[in-house]
């Protein structure tokens, strides 16, 4: 599914849930300003108005955050039929419509570029080297198919690679490498990396200020409230 589709989907639900959340709030609001007439107007429109403003302002944190993710940090913005996402070691990996096969390729080029190596089903890296298994039939091949025929060591620094003839030859250099086999399918690798610090702040950008708009409003609801219970009960002793 596209990332325009996607987006779509997704204004479509947000903006049921914000009707939703708007006739409860405004509802509270009324509820707990019914006795008090000054100031009661302002608050509910404001409680009928935040949640659709809280969906204009994701719209626009999703805009920048896609756009800092994919222009700075190389990455996907986590919806959409592609996944990529840089390895420490200079290279990228990338998926498309189904997440059992991939490429790898220079975090500098793309997914595209003639530098990339495609059909990689699993992968397994070791400082400067990428130890991978790939399917010379990947276009085309069923979802969930395990097929990987072709085995080789890519040097990330001189983009060079050893082909092996088959599993166990590379598991055998591996081996006099000193280095355990332990390949991984490509999205298990793909989810390792894709989740940085960037995430968890803009996941804070994203949720403190509409928490901090409720808040404020249901903290000047209920100063309201108390103020008017005050001026009755003053009111009622003179």
């Amino acid at each position: 599914m596209g990332i325009g589709v996607v987006l779509i989907v997704y204004l479509f639900f947000l903006l049921v849930v914000a009707a939703v959340c708007t006739a409860i709030l405004s509802g509270l609001v009324r509820f707990l300003l019914k006795n008090a007439p000054d100031g009661r107007k302002k608050m509910v429109v404001f409680a009928m108005l935040l949640p659709f403003l809280c969906v204009a302002y994701a719209g626009a944190w999703f805009i920048g955050y896609a756009v800092i993710n994919d222009t700075l940090f190389h990455r996907d913005p986590m919806i959409g039929d592609s996944w990529y996402t840089p390895l420490p070691n200079g290279y990228s990996i990338g998926m498309i419509d189904i997440p059992d096969r991939g490429a790898i390729y220079p975090t500098s080029s793309s997914s595209n570029d003639i530098a990339a190596i495609v059909g990689i089903r699993k992968l397994q890296l070791d400082g400067q080297w990428i130890w991978c298994a790939a399917d010379s039939h990947w276009f085309g091949a069923q979802e969930g198919s395990e097929n990987m025929d072709k085995f080789f060591l890519l040097n990330t620094e001189n983009r060079t690679r050893i082909d092996f003839k088959s599993a166990n030859e590379m598991e055998q250099e591996m081996s006099r490498r000193g280095t355990r086999a332990h390949l991984e399918p490509i999205v298990v690798v793909y989810q390792r990396y894709r989740t940085t610090w960037f995430e968890y702040s803009a996941a804070a950008i994203l949720f403190l200020p509409p928490l901090t708009a409720l808040f404020a409003l249901m903290r000047r609801t209920l100063r309201l409230r108390a103020s008017h219970v005050t001026m009755e009960n003053t009111s009622s002793l003179s």
